[in-house]
């Protein structure tokens, strides 16, 4: 079985030439639009319209279209993550490289060519790099709030906690 937005089996090739130009106007798309385009009447074109289904039609085909780009926005996604993660590491062992040579140098004289902050900076990149790509947080942060013991406020201390939030939220916003 054919999808809806192919032609139909008792759709002639003209009709369906006709959908196909409805099809692609894509969300502006209109019967009359479409009719002008094809130099068709409107009355013409809403009778192929009804007959053809082309408004159950055209919404498999707006479904479709919007499956085919949300699969091609995930599998970029995942090459960026693939890419980060790789440039993530490789900073790590550029760090790594030139930590050596830092440690190198106290038994050898090994030519040095970063200082040891910018040593630290790089593999303090790569290593955030790397977990964001991972779809991990790129700092471990403890919020003190989560120590906070709330069964010991009162339910209007908890609401006037909750306001505040809001408040803050709504600041945030600004």
């Amino acid at each position: 079985m054919s999808a809806p937005y192919e032609q139909q089996p008792r759709e002639s090739s003209k009709a369906f030439a006709s959908f196909i130009v409805y099809r692609d106007m894509g969300h502006s798309r209109t019967l009359a639009g479409a009719a002008k385009l094809r130099g068709m009447s409107g009355p013409y074109f809403e009778d192929l319209a009804g007959r053809h289904a082309w408004s159950k039609r055209v919404r498999a085909w707006d479904m479709e279209v919007d499956r085919r780009k949300r699969k091609a926005d995930l599998d970029a996604i995942e090459k960026m993550r693939a890419r980060h993660v790789d440039q993530g590491v490789a900073l790590q062992g550029l760090g790594a490289a030139e930590l050596r040579k830092h440690i190198a140098v106290a038994s050898a004289s090994a030519t040095i060519t970063l200082k040891v902050e910018q040593v630290l900076d790089l593999i303090e990149a790569g290593t955030k790099l790397e977990r964001i790509s991972r779809g991990e947080p790129g700092e471990i942060v403890q919020h003190a709030a989560s120590k906070l013991d709330l069964t010991k406020l009162t339910t209007d201390e908890l609401i006037s906690m909750r306001r505040m939030q809001n408040k803050l939220r709504k600041a945030e916003g600004e």
